[in-house]
């Protein structure tokens, strides 16, 4: 499940250089793309903390992280958002263990359509937190130390305030790892009283050993495009279609047609597809701008020729401006903005710089 350590080799660095000096942060905010490693550098940490032998860097055989790669340590507990409100990580731990075996790069909707494709979000319930509460006062199994670890913290939301104490000073022998892709959805007094780490996007040689490929120039310039996340390389290299892709064009299309009818419809439609859907639709259109951006500046690459036709339509100002307007938006969504509002002011802004081009052009 654990695989080597890519492009984080300051945070391995770090890791490595506080415990042996004894100052190993007690609590530890790991922050940054699924893609770039997020929940096997987690569980690599965990094993650091825990492995029985004294090298600088865990085994990967003595007993204690063979139970961690397997998420079945006594004392490595493990918390994830689930997405139901009475629903506990216990009731889906096997779950979680086997889409852990399956790819170690996961994000949230990879979990969320793991375990409910019929529901629209997830969330750190009561139920979990106090399971959470609950495990700090069981003594170490083994009679070691312990290590809690908080997978989606942002999905804590104002349940979170019920953890500040233990966040704050952990038991003796204790260490909390909590994980979160967006950690400016953390409520501000956890964020205080974590030691924050982020993670960096992983270069082309490492991206590349991760997906075993050669260097070609073909893969060169897909790997590029990933800009350094594992989840988009695989997506690139893929063989279907990504779902959001028809969904951009579709929206790109429909401002671009200007119909107040079908533009309501449309945000009402996607609004209702919840805001898992919705983080990474706009993840999704973060990434075709950005090859719209490319395409606009003459960049060789294996583009869509529907990118390059959008991209001819605007402006390289008018594509910086959407991605700048995109940024501020994909927070608003991990801030539980109202979606249908989001989309819709959103789409009405798309659909009047348009308007703005196409007076642009007729009087030139």
């Amino acid at each position: 499940m654990i695989q080597p350590i890519h492009g984080q080799e300051h945070i391995v660095k770090y890791a490595e250089k506080t415990m042996s000096e004894g100052r190993f942060p007690h609590t530890l905010l790991l922050s940054g793309k699924a893609g770039y490693g997020l929940f096997p550098l987690g569980l690599f940490l965990a094993q650091k903390i825990m492995c029985t032998t004294s090298n600088e860097k865990p085994c990967q055989v003595c007993a204690n992280c063979g139970k961690i790669r397997d998420l079945q340590h006594p004392d490595v507990h493990l918390f994830f958002p689930t997405s139901k409100a009475d629903e506990s990580t216990a009731d889906k731990m096997s779950a979680f263990r086997e889409m852990a075996k399956n790819s170690t790069y996961f994000d949230y909707t990879d979990w969320l359509e793991w375990i409910a494709r019929d529901s629209k979000s997830l969330n750190i319930n009561k139920s979990i937190v106090n399971e959470i509460n609950r495990s700090f006062s069981f003594k170490a199994f083994e009679g070691g130390r312990r290590v809690f670890i908080i997978w989606g913290a942002e999905y804590l939301g104002n349940e979170g305030n019920k953890l500040l104490k233990i966040i704050e000073e952990p038991p003796e022998g204790a260490y909390v790892i909590l994980m979160a892709e967006n950690r400016q959805a953390l409520l501000t007094t956890i964020l205080s009283r974590c030691q924050t780490l982020l993670l960096k996007p992983l270069q082309t040689d490492d991206l590349l050993r991760v997906l075993g490929k050669t260097s070609t120039p073909e893969v060169i310039r897909t790997i590029q495009l990933a800009e350094g996340d594992v989840r988009r390389a695989q997506h690139l290299f893929g063989d279907d279609k990504n779902k959001f892709h028809p969904h951009w064009l579709h929206y790109m299309r429909s401002a671009f047609k200007g119909n107040p009818t079908e533009s309501l419809s449309l945000c009402t439609s996607l609004a209702n597809e919840g805001k898992e859907f919705g983080r990474q639709f706009f993840r999704y259109g973060l990434y075709l701008v950005s090859m719209m951006l490319k395409s606009a500046m003459s960049i060789p690459m294996d583009a869509d020729e529907s990118i390059e036709k959008l991209a001819r339509l605007l402006t390289y100002t008018d594509l910086e401006a959407l991605n700048d307007r995109l940024q501020k938006d994909f927070v608003h969504v991990n801030r539980n903005a109202n979606l249908k509002l989001l989309y819709a002011s959103q789409h009405l802004w798309i659909t009047e710089m348009f308007r703005k081009r196409k007076k642009s052009i007729a009087r030139t």
